[in-house]
């Protein structure tokens, strides 16, 4: 879908990866410094540290939708899908241990693992989902086993996250539709609406590549990861 107006892919980059600094701000920073109850809303509402928690991290919820939307355009379009697998699970290993350390404070921790584990699993299952493209009943087997994967070794987003991008993925040929689709494969961030700021950009997004900056997440989500865990111990001491 190409226009002439709109946000250009590495607009939508740059959007995602501010909204994730501010989120993991949130998550690897001030929720370190002032423990929050994050189930119980209204009790964090309560207290400066715990607005400040929810204001981060619901600016957050915008950023995961738009690395979906993006993983599938570049899975869509790339010219070499495994090499787009195989380079997605290296970063994954790479950025285990400063996403360890930035959110567990501890070198290895096993309990969760980082979005990079979440995006090879579903460019692995858009992969072989389309290699048995006539097969529906295989499809469907493929989508669930990926669900219980994501979910046994923890990842980021679990399960939510394949439904999500299995969602979107099935609604790339009609941009609004996918768009549209974005409400249903977001629910589980309610009562975070602010996940939904997300169609905005991604509705107008133009088709184009925009800045090269191919290589630009790759690096910067351990790099931020470790600076995070850097001045969280060096400068707040905890």
């Amino acid at each position: 879908m190409e226009r002439n107006r709109g946000f250009s892919g590495s607009t939508l980059k740059i959007i995602a990866i501010l909204t994730m600094l501010i989120d993991h701000i949130g998550a690897g920073i001030v929720e370190k410094m002032y423990p929050v109850n994050s189930v119980n809303l209204p009790a964090m509402w309560m207290n400066n540290a715990g607005r400040v928690d929810i204001i981060l991290r619901f600016i957050g919820r915008i950023a995961f939708p738009l690395f979906l939307f993006l993983l599938i355009e570049g899975y869509t379009h790339t010219r070499d899908k495994k090499k787009y697998f195989i380079r997605l699970l290296i970063f994954a290993f790479i950025s285990e241990i400063p996403f360890d350390l930035a959110f567990k404070n501890k070198v290895l921790e096993f309990w969760g693992q980082n979005i990079y584990f979440e995006l090879s699993l579903i460019v692995l299952m858009l992969y072989l989902m389309e290699y048995f493209e006539n097969n529906k009943l295989l499809k469907l087997s493929l989508f669930l086993i990926t669900c219980v994967v994501s979910t046994l070794i923890r990842s980021d987003y679990g399960f939510f996250g394949i439904v999500a991008a299995f969602i979107l993925y099935e609604l790339r040929e009609n941009r609004k539709n996918q768009v549209l689709g974005i409400i249903p494969a977001f629910l589980f961030e309610m009562p975070a609406m602010t996940v939904y700021l997300s169609m905005i950009p991604i509705y107008f997004y133009n088709g184009k590549r925009g800045l090269k900056m191919k290589y630009f997440f790759y690096i910067f989500y351990p790099l931020h990861l470790i600076i995070i865990y850097l001045i969280r111990i060096n400068i707040f001491k905890v």
